[in-house]
């Protein structure tokens, strides 16, 4: 999901196909502070889980971002009808 976000926010448009696995793989790794130069050859596991855990911190911090903003329009709009 999060992935799927910060491509959209690039691109502005969501991708009509999904990214092979591969790709995917590689993004995450991206995320770990893998380099993915030309010699680096394939990701690490210990990149693939820092790559997961900020994943994870991304995704989250994107709900409690939608969950915030539907509380302020909530709020909003009841200062408008008061």
């Amino acid at each position: 999901m999060a992935i799927v976000v910060l491509l959209y926010t690039q691109t502005k448009r969501p991708p009509n196909v999904a990214p092979p696995m591969t790709t995917v793989i590689i993004w995450i790794a991206k995320l770990g502070e893998f380099l993915g130069l030309q010699k680096d050859g394939e990701p690490g596991i210990k990149c693939l889980w820092k790559g997961v855990k900020r994943l994870f911190d991304i995704a989250l911090s994107w709900k409690e971002r939608e969950i915030i903003f539907r509380h302020r329009l909530i709020y909003s709009s009841e200062i408008i009808l008061n």
